[in-house]
């Protein structure tokens, strides 16, 4: 009860008892009780008036928001927690939080090539250096800003903002990764290997400007959106005059995902998705210069080099990948495995771009690529969770957590292409042909999660190259920097150490 509404109540039984005292003193006996009958009667109906107004007064204030624009702050308790190995503080009313996420990865390891015997390169870095803070306030809203310092430069990973006001519904605006593979939207913070499976890198798209929404349950998740380029293509284009010319790619993607069985159990897990991902490259110069290109490093950051690599295709009007994924998970053991295929289509050719393929290229279907991955783990200590919300693997629990990792991957980037033969015997192109390369990764690995904050990755992978994975466009440098190439038809062998901090 507030100090006004005290007051009144103090105030008016005063006054009653001195009406009544004054009142008891000019009356007769009988006209005394009948004048503080009626008299109580109407004090009656004033504390009910008075009643009723302090209600509506208390209703009044539980259904204000809890700040308006002008008014003073409403002061609320902030508190500090650790949660699931992040640094966060919220207010008392659970309008506002905020999440500090940190985190360094320090690589080193080794390359070793076959047709190059020894070990023709030893590296070590600092794979990222990430601190990104992400807010939550008014209860509805939720945004992120995500910065990487490695490599000397400032990176911007994360930065975009939501609104989650319906239930199991999210609209996302801003810097982020579009929604499409397991593998590609799992965090680096949690991710099982070193790097992602080399269908991953080839084929999904990295964070994109972009508008997206998703909806999710019990049994199905679903998001998908629109996306442009990502925040640095100016800087990328500078750096890579092959990319001048490039303004923007825009696209579409979408990931359904569905759960038919164990819905919300914590150590079983089951879902099979669908991914569709369209890419539109466009120029500011002539349609034809609308390129698009498939590359990969053989799924570690140590040598640098794109073993596998279409270089550019031009006149790419899109490219369609399709994908199917699965996820399983009993007790200590997770198998996931993806398999994409990317159509490329091409666009029309006229005389003045070029007279010589103005009368052929319309004919000439665009290539067709596909990969796969098949990826198991093992704890032998801890255990992994399950996200429903975002239907993919989270973080680990459990202190000293072991896990065992194996994987096995493979990227076709060739497509022989298509031909006819005419009356006169010659061949003419029907569909046009690629010479990437096709690798087969086998990878296995030890992870060791001493606590939610800290982890060590040891991984140990193997790669056979075919005769078009050669690698002309780089090198490895020796100690001595002698030059030695690549060729076609190598086996290369990697020995990755990765520690992480993360707060």
């Amino acid at each position: 009860m507030s100090k006004s509404v005290r007051f009144r109540k103090t105030l008016l039984a005063t006054l009653v008892c001195t009406a009544l005292g004054g009142s008891f003193a000019a009356l007769p006996a009988h006209a005394q009780d009948a004048d503080v009958a009626r008299r109580i009667e109407a004090l009656q109906k004033e504390i009910d008036a008075l009643k009723a107004q302090m209600q509506k007064v208390q209703a009044e204030q539980k259904a204000a928001p809890a700040a308006t624009w002008g008014a003073a702050p409403t002061a609320s308790p902030v508190s500090a927690a650790a949660d699931a190995g992040y640094l966060t503080w919220s207010s008392a009313d659970g309008n506002y939080v905020l999440k500090l996420d940190g985190r360094v990865q320090l690589d080193m390891g080794a390359v070793d090539s076959k047709l190059n015997s020894g070990v023709v390169q030893s590296d070590i870095k600092f794979r990222r250096v990430r601190l990104a803070f992400k807010g939550q306030f008014h209860k509805d809203w939720e945004t992120e800003l995500d910065l990487d310092f490695a490599n000397k430069e400032l990176d911007i990973k994360d930065m975009w903002l939501a609104y989650r006001g319906i239930p199991g519904v999210g609209i996302k605006l801003g810097h982020f990764k579009p929604h499409f593979s397991l593998d590609q939207v799992t965090s680096s913070r949690v991710a099982t290997y070193l790097e992602s499976s080399i269908p991953t890198e080839i084929f999904a798209p990295s964070r994109r400007i972009g508008l997206a929404a998703e909806y999710a349950n019990d049994w199905l998740f679903i998001g998908g959106g629109v996306f442009g380029d990502k925040v640095n293509t100016v800087g990328e284009a500078r750096d890579n005059p092959s990319l001048n010319a490039q303004a923007e790619t825009f696209g579409y993607s979408m990931r359904a995902v569905g759960r038919p069985l164990w819905r919300g159990q914590e150590n079983r897990a089951f879902h099979v998705g669908l991914n569709v991902l369209n890419n539109r490259p466009r120029s500011n110069a002539a349609p034809d210069d609308d390129r698009l290109k498939f590359a990969a490093v053989l799924e570690n950051e140590l040598s640098q080099i794109e073993f596998l690599d279409t270089k550019q295709i031009q006149n790419v009007d899109s490219a369609l990948t399709l994908g199917l994924e699965t996820a399983f998970k009993y007790g200590p053991h997770i198998l996931t495995a993806e398999y994409l295929q990317t159509k490329v289509k091409l666009g029309g050719v006229t005389a003045d771009m070029h007279p010589t393929l103005a009368a052929v290229w319309p004919t000439i279907a665009g290539p067709k690529v596909d990969s796969y991955y098949v990826a198991y783990s093992y704890f032998i200590r801890g255990d992994r969770r399950y996200d429903p919300s975002s239907a993919e693997f989270a973080g680990v629990v459990g202190k000293n957590a072991l896990e065992f990792t194996a994987r096995y991957s493979m990227a076709d980037l060739n497509d022989t292409g298509g031909y006819t033969r005419n009356r006169t015997s010659s061949y003419r192109a029907t569909s046009l042909g690629l010479a990437g390369g096709k690798a087969k990764i086998a990878t296995i690995g030890l992870n060791w999660y001493p606590n939610p904050n800290i982890k060590f990755v040891v991984n140990y992978l193997q790669a056979d190259l075919d005769r078009n994975a050669d690698a002309d466009a780089g090198s490895f440098e020796l100690a001595n920097a002698a030059v030695v190439p690549i060729v076609g038809g190598d086996k290369i062998k990697v020995l990755g150490v990765r520690a992480q901090f993360a707060f």
